[in-house]
């Protein structure tokens, strides 16, 4: 997560998504998608992350908001290397991760360990006012995260001869999410109930889960340059428990305790799932400057998914199931995919073309009485051409330094388990969200035109960019028919969404010991339902310095401002935020020494505010305060190709000399 903030056009919102260009992207792993959330990669296993902006019809047609593949590290020395690190911070904060790396003849292996603990405290509020100025309700939250996870990965390839090498790596990343959060609301005006003015809800989750990945791959490649065949398979599974208390008090106008309270819920539930995913992708150079690729894809994802809201009737002395407010489902979701792409050149203009098709589904089967089940079919026999998702490119080179390029593709995204799920999910007192199990998927129209130029040890690189969503999903608020002062958000198919920008980063080398890369994304959006049309300009910008100071210190400072973004019905307010990190280096940068200061201002937050008939509401939430950290980083190792043939040969030579002297 503190690595992708550094990452040109690329921002973390406040419930830790990545988004490019202020899209929602997706996260691969060595060129495959992943479960693995982005503060469940450790930073020092990554060796680089490459940003897809405009993906072609080789990857997932669900990938609007382009791809950041993160590149793990692979041992490329003979003999033994690795790691030792250790961090500590405020808000108790632990993390460490161990690394082994073992290459010998035909095979690699690494390996490493991590975890990463913390107990972080964070603060929130919300308030509506009516539209004459008269506040009635005042919400304000205190939160402490604990966060725990640990994550084990093995990898390791095989030379079977110089045409095949088999892969096979094994993740086990196991976590949980403790909180307690306090909610302290009050109705400052007589405006909805006399007799309710203020009260504490104390809730109480405990969330724990564990995720087993299995990961083979097979490639061959043949006597042709570049001809190579790739076949992998992916199998992820896992399970969760979640249970959680809540405990709501209410108090009256002279501050005596109301009837039948407190209110007291128990929530318990979880999921088990697993889901596979097979590829298979060939490579066939036709010439020196032409080549066919084409590939097959499906994806099954399977889970059971549970929430039991019960609340306690004080008539009968028991929990009782409110089954609008809970879920159990069977949900099953399938995409098959296949493709076929040609890369040509003609006249000093490379170009390739590309097709996709993807037929989907998903099925949501509820066991509760009154809840409905949900899902989707796509594309339907009526329509089937709306599968189909083409991709063009085009690049020329201007100059040994400078390239132009343009690009078109076609995507879709459709919505996911949460927004299509019928059931009340009870925020606070006044905001509730229910899914909308009508939701069909939106279609994505993506044109960019790129200008790179290199200038001695400089670099600027210009994207103009154009994106059309028809039937875009969009959340949309309303009052609540029985009580207009409890606001339901739920998720709805809008007319379209129209954004186009221009994204620049420049690099500059200042001299041997400063460099400084800037990026400025300003953009124009417009949101357009049936009835309302809602447009704006907003800009990301972002700098980051780099500093090489005597004796192997080095600075990094990095800035970022996100400003306002419009909604359906309001606005994001600014996110301004600051990072700063200094680093020792000891034995040629071989071992460190790392403090960092996140968030040095304490501003990066997310504040919602909506503009609605009957009020006005703002919401602010954040997921970290200001923290400090201190980090450790030892390597070890020998750098030597026949140190397991020596150690052999050293036992042989033990068990000859014991036989002498036994026999002797």
């Amino acid at each position: 997560e503190d690595v992708l903030r550094n990452i040109p056009s690329v921002t973390i919102d406040v419930d830790g998504n990545a988004k490019l260009r202020d899209n929602a992207t997706t996260i691969y792993v060595d060129g495959r998608p992943t479960l693995m959330t982005t503060n469940q990669i450790p930073a020092d296993q990554i060796e680089s992350i490459e940003v897809i902006s405009n993906p072609s019809a080789k990857f997932e047609a669900a990938t609007a908001g382009g791809i950041l593949n993160i590149i793990l590290k692979k041992n490329r020395k003979p003999g033994y290397n690795g790691f030792l690190a250790f961090g500590v911070g405020t808000g108790k904060r632990y993390n460490g991760t161990f690394n082994l790396n073992i290459r010998q003849g035909h095979w690699n292996v690494t390996t490493f360990y991590n975890f990463n603990d913390s107990r972080n405290p964070t603060n929130s509020y919300s308030f509506r006012e009516t539209l004459d100025g008269e506040r009635f309700f005042d919400q304000k939250t205190n939160t402490t995260f604990g966060n725990l996870f640990q994550i084990g990965r093995v990898a390791v390839d095989y030379s079977i001869n110089n045409r095949n090498t088999l892969t096979v790596a094994g993740n086990i990343v196991n976590g949980n999410f403790n909180i307690n959060a306090d909610q302290a609301y009050s109705y400052p005006q007589e405006t909805r109930d006399s007799s309710l003015h203020d009260g504490v809800r104390m809730i109480r989750p405990r969330n724990a889960f564990t995720r087993y990945q299995a990961q083979t791959t097979w490639k061959r490649t043949y006597g042709t340059k570049g001809r190579e065949l790739t076949a992998d398979a992916n199998f992820e599974w896992g399970s969760s428990s979640n249970t959680s208390k809540w405990t709501t008090t209410g108090f009256g106008a002279a501050g005596a305790a109301l009837p039948n309270f407190p209110e007291l819920v128990d929530i318990s539930g979880g999921n088990i799932g697993q889901q596979l995913t097979v590829q298979l992708d060939y490579v066939s150079p036709l010439s020196d400057s032409s080549k066919l690729e084409m590939g097959l894809r499906s994806f099954a994802n399977g889970r059971n998914q549970q929430y039991f809201f019960k609340q306690l009737n004080y008539a009968t002395n028991q929990y009782e199931l409110q089954s609008g407010l809970s879920q159990n489902a069977d949900v099953t979701d399938f995409v098959n995919a296949a493709y076929v792409t040609y890369t040509n050149r003609f006249r000093g203009i490379a170009y390739q073309v590309g097709l996709r098709y993807e037929q989907s589904n998903l099925r949501g089967i509820s066991r509760l009485d009154n809840v409905a089940s949900f899902g989707y079919d796509f594309p339907k026999v009526s329509n089937l051409l709306t599968g189909f998702f083409p991709s063009f490119y085009l690049s020329k080179k201007l100059s040994q330094s400078s390239e132009i390029q343009v690009n078109f593709s076609r995507k879709i995204q459709r919505p996911d388990m949460m927004q299509l799920m019928p059931i009340i999910q009870n925020n606070d007192r006044q905001n509730i969200r229910i899914g909308n199990p009508a939701l069909q998927p939106e279609f994505i129209n993506l044109a960019e035109m790129n200008f790179n130029k290199i200038f001695g040890s400089n670099n600027w690189l210009a994207s103009a960019y154009f994106m059309l969503e028809t039937n875009t999903i969009k959340p949309f608020a309303r009052a609540s028919a029985t009580d207009p002062t409890v606001l339901i958000t739920t998720f709805l198919n809008a007319k379209n969404e129209t954004r186009y920008g221009l994204d620049n980063t420049m690099k500059f080398a200042l001299t041997k010991q400063i460099d400084l890369m800037t990026n400025l994304n300003v953009y124009n959006l417009s949101i357009s339902t049936d009835s309302t049309l809602t447009q704006a300009w907003a800009y990301d910008v972002k700098a980051i310095l780099n500093v090489k100071l005597p004796k192997s210190v080095s600075v990094q400072m990095s800035g970022n401002y996100q400003s306002n973004r419009v909604l359906p019905q309001g606005i994001r307010k600014g996110v301004p935020s600051m990072d700063l990190a200094v680093k020792k280096s000891f034995f040629g940068g071989a071992a460190n020494i790392t403090f960092t200061v996140s968030d040095v201002f304490n501003s990066r937050r997310e504040i919602l505010a909506y503009d609605f008939p009957q009020f006005y509401q703002e919401n602010m939430r954040r997921r970290d305060l200001r923290f400090f950290r201190l980090s450790f980083q030892v390597p070890f190792g020998k750098a030597d190709a026949s140190i397991f043939k020596k150690a052999k040969e050293g036992s042989r030579r033990q068990q000859g000399q014991g036989e002498m002297d036994f026999g002797s």
